[in-house]
């Protein structure tokens, strides 16, 4: 798991980085589109991270719910609350 965390966070420091010198380059050029890409850097800067984030939620969410190489089943979540085929009123 910590090298899927270390590639995927290396890939968001790489792409926001391309982003950010691809903005500073076109600015100095004065490219018409500067205003567009600065706009899309400021916006990127949220998105990719938080995208970053989920991916790696998701990947240990999945993860937990695959089955062990063992063979066992996979853990469940403990509960106290009657599941969706037990009535409450029934014992």
């Amino acid at each position: 798991m910590n090298r899927i965390r270390k590639i995927l966070a290396w890939a968001g420091i790489i792409l926001l980085a391309a982003l950010y010198l691809t903005t500073f380059f076109l600015g100095i050029f004065g490219s018409p589109r500067t205003t567009d890409l600065l706009k899309a850097c400021v916006v990127l800067t949220v998105v990719v991270p938080v995208l970053l984030y989920a991916m790696m939620m998701l990947a240990k969410i999945l993860r937990r719910d695959a089955p062990d190489p063992s063979g066992e089943a996979p853990r469940e979540a403990h509960t106290n609350s009657p599941t969706a085929t037990e009535h409450p009123d029934h014992h």
